[in-house]
């Protein structure tokens, strides 16, 4: 599938959700996953609630209103189709909306402070492209949250995957889910802190910041039922706690990528944002020949 049918194809999922798009006042679990995931920029957030933002395929506005309810007074969300944003304008839960397509950001350089994407990167057909356009848009940082790439995050299941390469018969079915596709028919990409690093010094950006968090992903219905299913709840804060467990020695990374992505310098005072929020933060060196 090239770049021009997966944008169609996204296109067409989207318009064909609007009928059942709802903008209920009862949350369900999957809405307090995406704003347990939203906390995790909260000192980012509150640090500066002046500045701008745009979010990139924020496909029902969760992310632009998430912004705005914590304070932030600019939002301008976005996706390739905006039928739905449409709706969640006239609701009252965003206020600004436009159709932009990741790869080719119709916007100008510097345009907004920060642009946000979650858990979309992975769709587009050409994920760095929309990175390097980001970064264009972006006036101080580029924030994503995504799937991490576990076979570049940790050397045992890269001794793995190198073991499956090699010997498929006896180890080529321990990664599950490394060629994963999506229903809207993406494949899914996921990212790893070195890939970041790689993309930035490429860029010649001077700062980048990495924190990370759990989560569970799980189709069954009870994720979208409204009023909150307190069983399925439980279900999943558990499960949480557990990856965390496992993550507390750091030998195995959190299942999310989260990467800030610097597009001048880290002031002092928003690099004491991000230490005292647990982030990582790295100083990238200057090409000696530019």
């Amino acid at each position: 599938m090239n770049a021009q049918e997966s944008y169609q194809k996204h296109a067409l999922h989207l318009q064909e959700r609007v009928k059942s798009a709802q903008f209920w006042e009862e949350r369900s679990v999957n809405d307090w996953r995406a704003e347990r995931l939203y906390g995790a920029l909260d000192p980012i957030i509150q640090s500066d609630k002046s500045a701008s933002w745009l979010t990139v395929g924020d496909g029902y506005g969760a992310d632009a209103h998430y912004l705005l309810k914590s304070g932030v007074i600019e939002v301008l969300a976005s996706d390739i189709e905006d039928s739905i944003l449409s709706l969640a304008k006239a609701s009252g839960r965003i206020k600004q909306y436009a159709a932009l397509n990741a790869e080719a950001i119709d916007l100008e350089d510097n345009a907004y402070d920060f642009v946000l994407c979650k858990e979309a990167l992975h769709h587009f057909p050409r994920p760095y492209l929309a990175l390097s356009e980001m970064t264009r848009v972006a006036k101080r940082a580029v924030i994503f949250m995504e799937p991490v790439d576990i076979a570049l995050s940790n050397p045992a299941f890269l001794l793995l995957k190198n073991l499956g390469d090699r010997l498929p018969k006896l180890f080529g079915g321990l990664w599950k889910n490394r060629y994963s596709f999506e229903t809207v028919g993406n494949y899914v990409y996921k990212f790893s802190k070195r890939e970041v690093e790689k993309f930035a010094m490429g860029m010649g950006l001077r700062h980048i910041a990495f924190g990370g968090i759990n989560d569970v992903h799980d189709d069954s219905p009870e994720m979208n039922e409204r009023p909150m299913n307190q069983r399925k709840l439980r279900q999943i804060q558990k499960r949480i706690k557990l990856k965390d467990r496992l993550c507390a020695t750091d030998f195995i990374p959190k299942m999310h990528l989260i990467a800030v992505i610097g597009k001048g310098t880290f002031s002092d005072e928003f690099k004491d944002v991000l230490n005292k929020s647990h982030f990582q933060i790295q100083d990238l060196p200057l090409n000696p020949y530019a």
